[in-house]
């Protein structure tokens, strides 16, 4: 009982400075809070998953827009389409190159970003996996579809 009672009042807790944190916006858009069923999900990946849908929520991750701001490359253009800053929203909800797998995924193509938070954290998986944006070739470089 007492156990319980700890555990309610540290979940509590969790989800209140979760909301009063300033930082972590890109993660906002799409996790409304910590969940139990997200947390779950996410214990059942495997590490390569996990991987790919940490970057995807939290925006630090392979994409041109995040290597060229730590100044690992030195342009951000989408390698997929060529056409705008390859940041997570770009993949997730606008890049044409993925115009189909969005469609046939997530329902949609285009999305405004704002709907990324009605989203299923395993939906969200299974584009990032079908995009293969996210994969790392055995070189170290990045897949992409071309």
């Amino acid at each position: 009982m007492t156990q319980n009672i700890m555990n309610i009042r540290s979940r509590k807790e969790h989800i209140t400075k979760w909301h009063a944190l300033e930082s972590c916006g890109q993660t906002k858009t799409i996790l409304k809070g910590p969940t139990k069923p997200n947390g779950a999900y996410c214990r059942r990946l495997s590490r390569n998953q996990l991987r790919m849908l940490t970057q995807v929520v939290t925006g630090h991750s392979i994409l041109a827009a995040h290597l060229h701001r730590i100044g690992v490359v030195s342009d951000s253009f989408c390698h997929l389409c060529m056409e705008e800053e390859e940041d997570r929203d770009h993949i997730l909800c606008r890049c044409e190159t993925l115009a189909r797998v969005r469609k046939r995924v997530l329902g949609s193509h285009p999305m405004d970003p704002e709907e990324l938070a009605n989203i299923p954290l395993p939906t969200i998986l299974e584009f990032v996996e079908k995009s293969v944006r996210f994969y790392r070739s055995k070189e170290g470089g990045q897949n992409s579809l071309n």
